[in-house]
């Protein structure tokens, strides 16, 4: 084999041992700030789950998001400059990138064509995963698979799990009650999903080889594997027994020495038993794997039969009643059986991302109100990615998603059978993505999770990309000769502004000024910050409008609103309820706002009864699209006693009871209703019924009727 033949084979080669190939090491690059930018933008990014965003609306959430997508506007829009000089980082064509563009097609599809196409695309503060989060994760996408090799991988995932470790210490060691327990995540199981993720990264820099280790210092390789243990068990620690008894009482100085069947039982009573497991179980997975891939032919026997024997034990105790994996899901059934039929009411592309919450009350069902049932009643979410992606995308965007999936596994493992990467480079992430899915069966994304899902969708397309041949090429023989550089960079930069100011700046402001607006002391000042709230940007307008109400309907009942003239207060009620009513008209099947937008009313009644039949219109509208739910029958019984019509408040009460007997509060409910308009007789009749249904009852209900 001559030289160049060699030198070219060595070049289309990523190495066998998953390591960094050599080549184009000392390409000459015309636009390193470009580069720099881009790769610094997407070191910067991985510190997103460290941002709370204190003066905002939703701080754990909002912030977070908000800062992740405006790293990924910088790194987009260089990376445009940067391809408009040089064909060498355009994106090629690749299964992952085909795949992935014709799934957010599909959720553009079923943004625009789902029932509320702003909420859609905006989403709310608390969420922020609408098709504008969506479209910043495919630019980070874009970017990072057309532009960086394992070496600049090595430094997005050093910086991931250096995140992880600072996040991980505020959980463990934080004083401050709002951060306790889940760190600047501000939530057990999404930290619990994120840890996952930067778990099996130490993992897999642990593993790493590098091909050529004259071109690194020499130090650097066994430094990597320290820090790479050091931040696993960092991390694997905190998974586990962040939140448990035995962590509790180490942290108040007792005595944290307990049994190994107490220590276990501790463990799975904590949150974020889903990652748990599934960590767990990912690990069992890889050690499996490896016996059935580069072992002998007897042990991959073995390691067919442990696969097999797993996936057995895990079915039969999934399903066993009363087991941990059976409790977890047990509890969510009745949502999957909600999500199941909103699905089949627009089964093609869904109802839109964010959506769910306007198909959820169509189909409520009223046992959620029910302890055994979980006692909740608002979701937004099924908790189950399959049940979450039916509804809101569809079948074509659910199958479209599962295609994500297995086009990184073809990838993976086509790269491992060619001896292009060596078997951890190809199991850990395929093992990390089952086991995120395997946890997203009970649970949902937020950006901390799907920036993480994204980070092991584009190293699998570099390497895709790298295994093409592409980064082979002589850059030289791609820069563009275009006299017209400063008009680019004008123009990329003008769009770069723009967007940065539409998507980043204003959804920022918008946050910062909606806890600014109920922080306002004068009303007419309060009146105009609610205004510019919402003019500012449409991002969670329906849930900011809600916020508005429920804050106003509090302070109208405090001390505080004593001295306030009637006439401001009449006007402040005047803004809000037309705030609501506006933001209805945009999304007339929201059952939540219209009600809040009846509960607000009835608070308004106490000062001006007129407008409890702007109440009875807006809560019967709210039947209608939530007629299973007992909570606007109560609401309507409130605005019937206030119009003087007893009997129907009576019969209202009635109803909500009949929806669900077992639920005490109708109960309770019902009897205050008896009580308000003075009929004894009937708050006997009402009491009897509801001891004769669960005598537990009886000393609630003598607390709550004290003599």
């Amino acid at each position: 084999m001559g030289k160049k033949s060699r030198e070219k084979k060595e070049r289309q080669s990523i190495n066998a041992t998953g390591g960094i190939s050599s080549q184009n090491y000392n390409m000459p690059d015309r636009f390193p700030v470009l580069k720099m930018f881009i790769l610094g933008g997407a070191i910067l990014a991985m510190f997103a789950p460290l941002l709370v965003a204190s003066q905002c609306f939703f701080p754990f959430v909002g912030g977070k998001s908000i800062y992740f997508m405006a790293f990924c506007e910088v790194m987009f829009f260089a990376w445009l400059a940067l391809i408009s000089f040089n064909k060498q980082y355009w994106p090629k064509k690749s299964l992952v990138l085909v795949v992935l563009a014709l799934f957010i097609a599909a959720i553009t599809i079923s943004t625009f064509g789902g029932a509320d196409p702003s909420r859609s695309f905006w989403s709310k503060h608390e969420r922020m995963t609408g098709l504008l989060m969506w479209l910043h994760l495919f630019g980070f996408f874009l970017v990072t698979s057309s532009v960086f090799k394992v070496k600049d991988w090595l430094l997005v995932f050093v910086a991931s799990n250096l995140a992880a470790v600072i996040v991980v210490f505020d959980a463990l060691f934080s004083t401050n009650a709002a951060s306790k327990g889940a760190g600047t995540l501000g939530n057990d199981s999404f930290l619990g999903t994120y840890l996952l993720f930067n778990l099996f990264i130490a993992l897999y820099l642990f593993f790493f080889k590098f091909k050529d280790r004259s071109r690194v210092p020499g130090f650097f390789p066994k430094a990597l594997k320290i820090f790479s243990i050091a931040v696993f068990s960092i991390l694997l620690f905190c998974l586990l027994f962040e939140g448990s008894q035995f962590w509790n009482n180490f942290m108040a100085g007792k005595a944290a020495l307990v049994s190994l069947p107490e220590l276990l039982k501790d463990i799975t009573a904590g949150g974020a038993r889903a990652a748990k497991y599934s960590f767990l179980g990912g690990m069992a997975l890889i050690g499996i794997a490896y016996l059935i891939f580069e072992k002998r032919k007897a042990l991959r026997a073995t390691g067919v039969s442990l696969l097999v024997a797993s996936l057995t034990s895990l079915v039969y105790f999934g399903l066993h009643f009363g087991s941990a994996i059976y409790e977890m899901f047990s509890t969510r059934i009745f949502i999957w059986q909600i999500a199941w039929q909103s699905f089949l009411a627009k089964p093609w592309f869904g109802w839109g991302p964010e959506n769910f919450e306007l198909a959820f009350p169509l189909h409520f069902d009223p046992r959620l109100f029910l302890p055994e049932y979980g006692g909740e009643v608002w979701f937004d979410r099924a908790h189950n990615i399959v049940a979450d992606n039916l509804v809101t995308f569809g079948v074509v965007g659910s199958l479209l998603y599962f295609a994500i999936f297995a086009a990184i596994f073809w990838v993976l493992w086509k790269l491992y059978f060619s001896k292009k990467v060596n078997f951890f480079t190809a199991a850990i992430p395929s093992v990390a993505l089952i086991a995120y899915f395997i946890q997203a069966l009970t649970v949902f994304d937020m950006v901390s999770s799907l920036m993480m899902f994204f980070v092991i969708i584009s190293f699998t397309a570099s390497l895709e990309r790298e295994e093409a041949g592409s980064a082979a090429d002589n850059a030289e023989n791609h820069y563009v000769q275009n006299s017209k550089y400063p008009f680019i960079i004008a123009i990329v930069l003008v769009f770069f502004l723009f967007s940065f100011f539409n998507f980043i700046v204003k959804p920022l402001k918008n946050g910062y000024l909606t806890v600014q607006a109920v922080n306002t002391e004068d009303s007419s000042k309060r009146i105009e910050a609610y205004q510019q709230a919402l003019a500012i940007s449409p991002v969670g307008r329906y849930q900011e409008v809600e916020f508005f109400a429920e804050w106003f309907s509090n302070f109208s009942l405090s001390s505080s609103a004593v001295t306030m003239p009637a006439e401001q207060m009449k006007k402040e009620f005047t803004v809000v309820a037309g705030m609501m009513e506006e933001a209805i008209k945009e999304s007339p099947l929201d059952f939540r706002l219209y009600l809040k937008l009846g509960q607000f009313y009835n608070s308004w009644a106490r000062i001006d009864i007129s407008q409890a039949d702007n109440a009875q219109n807006i809560l019967e509208k709210a039947m209608k699209l939530g007629p299973n739910n007992q909570q606007v029958y109560w609401a309507l019984a409130q605005t019937k006693l206030i119009q003087g019509k007893p009997d129907e408040a009576v019969a209202l009460g009635d109803l909500a009871i009949k929806l669900e007997p077992r639920f005490k509060n109708s109960h309770l409910i019902a009897m205050r209703i008896a009580q308000m308009i003075n009929n004894k007789e009937l708050f006997e009749q009402k009491k009897s019924e509801a001891i004769k249904i669960n005598p537990d009852w009886q000393a609630d209900i003598e607390a709550a009727f004290p003599n």
